[in-house]
């Protein structure tokens, strides 16, 4: 039997091939022999699966990966699931969105999660994919145990504190170091990390795990302490509003307990209060069309999260080539949270003819524009030496970081203001023009910040 010849790659993205390969080989001795025979392992790694889905391994491994899974079930069930993931994140991708990623074994209570051993085991397989990926993944919330991924419900008794940390031990390697996780209580993070104190501006987007769990409740506002999401519910949530700083917070609505559903006042002062950084769209209904009919949907929507404003800005007025550019940007953070992922502060100086264009990589970090919080980005910016005469305009850019996304618009940070937004590139004007004069005999830059030209 020739099963280096089988065309297996298209078996792995089409289940229907796969099916009636199986059917028509299965039922040889020869086959079933040397699939018990490669059952019984070794296996490819982890590593090795997650590259051949990528693509990233040459033809010749290429074609061992796919010999052995046409043997080997197990090995095939991981390659289809990594498949999949590769697609929805290409999607992701495409769409210029980014995920709140959940993985969970159960979608009703009386269905089954996985074994601790298991878990622990697919969330080692899913370290490559979460890396690779890490550029459109905004959030990972814990999941795993219990339906829906709720640490409730759960059939192999993992919801105890023991099998929670040792699930969480595991994602806090597994995920990169830029990305934070979510739990579903405050209580669940308190446990884990043994204090009941917030985390403080000292230990804000550090490695430490308290920097790296936030919050996700699945019951907003839908009984006095949210269907068990609180304790205490004063205390929580004084602990959230402290935590809702430098962690994501966020979730969905569910059927109220008890309780009339709440009206857009109290939603929109609690999501503030609480630092909401997202709000599942899709569920509840009963709920989220409520907030729709009150008016107030399109207010939450634009508050969710960060929300900057430019209030003002002051720059010099007098430059020549290799002199300074004097900025002051006065910003507001109307929002109802703070960034919680890396975000770059660039200055773009272009030419009116658009034919040259610089860029100055400022110090700040968007993850400290707090909401309600007033701030000023103050620079001195070095020009080049051999900078041409002439007038440019001055735009703010918050771009992604990841060199994946960086010049995508869609992952670009806009201003609420009007007439300012360049949809095409991503760029906010701020109204300004920088005249560069050669005759003016202005002292040199002594800035370590400077402009550095921009390849066409």
């Amino acid at each position: 039997m020739k099963h280096e010849h089988i065309a297996l790659q298209q078996a792995v993205n089409d289940q229907a091939e796969f099916l009636t390969f199986l059917r028509q080989k299965s039922r040889s001795e020869g086959y079933r022999s040397r699939k018990r025979r490669i059952e019984q392992g070794p296996h490819p790694t982890e590593e090795l699966l997650h590259d051949y889905v990528w693509g990233a391994l040459d033809r010749k491994a290429s074609r061992v990966i796919r010999t052995h899974a046409a043997f080997c079930s197990g090995c095939m069930r991981q390659l289809r699931r990594l498949a999949q993931i590769r697609d929805e994140m290409l999607s992701f991708r495409e769409a210029g969105i980014k995920v709140i990623s959940r993985f969970a074994y159960a979608n009703e209570v009386s269905q089954a999660d996985a074994e601790l051993s298991t878990i622990l085991a697919h969330l080692e397989q899913l370290k490559p994919v979460l890396l690779e990926n890490k550029d459109v993944i905004a959030v990972m919330q814990a999941g795993f145990i219990g339906a829906w991924g709720e640490w409730y419900y759960s059939t192999n008794h993992l919801d105890r504190d023991d099998a929670r940390a040792a699930v969480l031990d595991k994602i806090l390697t597994v995920l990169p170091l830029e990305r934070q996780l979510q739990v579903r209580t405050p209580a669940y993070k308190r446990t884990y990390l043994s204090t009941q104190h917030a985390i403080e501006a000292q230990d804000a987007f550090s490695e430490k795990a308290i920097a790296r769990i936030g919050h996700h409740n699945d019951c907003f506002l839908a009984s006095v302490d949210d269907i068990g999401t609180y304790t205490d519910v004063e205390v929580d949530k004084a602990y959230l509003h402290a935590e809702g700083l430098y962690v994501p917070i966020g979730g969905e609505t569910c059927p109220p307990n008890d309780i009339e559903p709440a009206d857009c006042a109290k939603a929109q002062s609690e999501m503030r209060h609480l630092r909401w950084s997202y709000l599942n769209q899709d569920y509840y209904h009963g709920v989220n069309d409520r907030w729709i009919e009150q008016g107030c949907m399109a207010e939450i929507t634009r508050n969710m999260g960060y929300r900057l404003v430019l209030r003002r800005g002051f720059y010099s007025t007098k430059h020549s080539p290799g002199s300074s550019v004097s900025v002051s940007i006065e910003l507001e953070n109307v929002g109802y949270a703070s960034m919680y992922n890396p975000r770059k502060v660039e200055l773009i100086l272009e030419s009116e003819d658009k034919k040259v264009s610089y860029m100055a990589l400022l110090p700040d970090d968007p993850r400290l524009w707090q909401p309600d919080m007033q701030l000023s980005l103050k620079a001195e910016i070095a020009l080049p030496e051999d900078i041409p005469a002439g007038s440019y305009r001055l735009y703010l850019f918050l771009p992604d970081p990841e060199m994946s996304l960086h010049n995508r618009v869609a992952y670009a940070v806009r201003l609420a203001n009007r007439d300012c937004w360049e949809d095409s590139r991503g760029y906010n004007d701020l109204g300004v023009r920088i005249v560069v004069d050669a005759s003016l005999d202005l002292p040199a830059s002594q800035s370590f910040i400077r402009f550095h030209k921009v390849d066409s």
